[in-house]
């Protein structure tokens, strides 16, 4: 593993592309070098990862896999490192040949697109009483897929059917969104997966209380491009919350309405209602009404005072370090005006010479 100070030294980097074996995970031979390309992860994609390549040279079979490599060397300590940045599905669209060279252009997947792209045969049901992030890995892992799940105590209350329907919301028409329903009620993010193209299934954790894996601080040392943009999203704040509570046996809405005429963001103060709406369908079986109102209230009270973050973005070009989207960051350059903690929400990495790293990364902080 590199030491961190390397990753504030300028690096000579070069790529390898590995082919992979679907059925055991190794990597099996080496494919030609990397002529360009890049990597592209975002939070609001369901398949959440891609990326394109250009290989110099003759590829052979095309493989099922390919796993990118960074090899790093500090050009100040000579200190080594190699950094695998992402196991993709290949395609290989398009040969070039002028009778002495080839290049061949690759466009990679990553691999929630298996479950993405397949869906049930049958009926799959979901008992009452299942560990749901259990029953989302059991399907990954049916599809050939490793998984890292999180422990989870949540139970389902009601039985659910997956593989029939119209591709609602009620009734996911993929795996994908099936696994990440079952995800979103066990209050887990939704799946992604990780440089080795292992499926994630992490329990959410409020980004005001994610810790920091990296600082990009201003002065000597510091990798971050003299550009940045820094946003402010006034829009995303909201003044009414209603929640839903769906069931069996009951249907319930909670309200929370912010009208202080102190609040900055409340429906006095901006002049007009902005409201989310959140639907839920984890309550006990047998509740009564009254019970499910009181709980719906606080469960809206309680999202309305998240609502309270103001949501700032920064968007900032770096040398390559490994931080991954969803990690929190420090952003400390004062001459820019920003000195925040960020949670990242896109990374587009360019195949090239410095391997510099475009990072969108979106503050919560009150």
């Amino acid at each position: 593993m590199a030491s961190d100070e390397m990753w504030g030294h300028p690096l000579t980097c070069s790529y390898r592309v590995m082919a992979v074996d679907r059925a055991t995970g190794h990597e099996v031979r080496r494919l030609p070098s990397v002529s360009g390309g890049s990597i592209s992860r975002n939070l609001d994609t369901d398949t959440f990862e891609s990326a394109t390549l250009t290989l110099r040279g003759p590829v052979g079979e095309a493989p099922d896999l390919v796993r990118v490599w960074l090899d790093a060397t500090d050009q100040l300590t000579g200190e080594e490192t190699s950094e695998p940045l992402g196991t993709f599905l290949v395609s290989m669209p398009k040969r070039e040949v002028d009778g002495r060279t080839e290049s061949t252009t690759a466009d990679l997947y990553g691999r929630l697109r298996e479950l993405a792209d397949d869906d049930f045969d049958v009926p799959f049901p979901v008992a009452a009483g299942s560990d749901a992030v259990a029953v989302a890995a059991g399907i990954a892992r049916g599809c050939g897929l490793e998984v890292v799940a999180d422990p989870s105590d949540f139970r389902t209350t009601a039985e659910w059917t997956f593989g029939v329907g119209g591709g609602g919301d009620d009734s996911p028409d993929t795996k994908l969104k099936a696994i990440n329903k079952l995800l979103d009620v066990a209050g887990f993010s939704a799946a992604r997966t990780d440089t080795y193209g292992r499926v994630l299934m992490r329990r959410y954790t409020k980004p005001q209380s994610r810790r920091p894996v990296r600082v990009f601080r201003e002065g000597p040392g510091c990798a971050v491009e003299r550009q940045i943009t820094d946003e402010l999203d006034r829009m995303a704040v909201s003044n009414v919350v209603h929640v839903d509570y769906v069931t069996q046996d009951v249907t319930v809405r909670g309200t929370a309405v912010d009208d202080d005429p102190n609040s900055e963001w409340s429906t006095v103060s901006v002049g007009r209602r902005i409201v989310k709406r959140y639907e839920y369908q984890d309550l006990p079986e047998g509740t009564t009404a009254d019970a499910a109102q009181a709980t719906a209230n606080l469960r809206a009270a309680e999202l309305l005072s998240s609502e309270r973050s103001v949501l700032r973005r920064v968007t900032l070009t770096c040398a390559y370090c490994p931080v991954a989207v969803e990690d929190a960051i420090t952003v400390d350059i004062p001459t820019a005006g920003v000195s925040r903690d960020y949670v990242v929400r896109t990374q587009d990495i360019d195949l090239g010479a410095m391997c510099a790293m475009k990072i969108e990364a979106r503050n919560f902080g009150r």
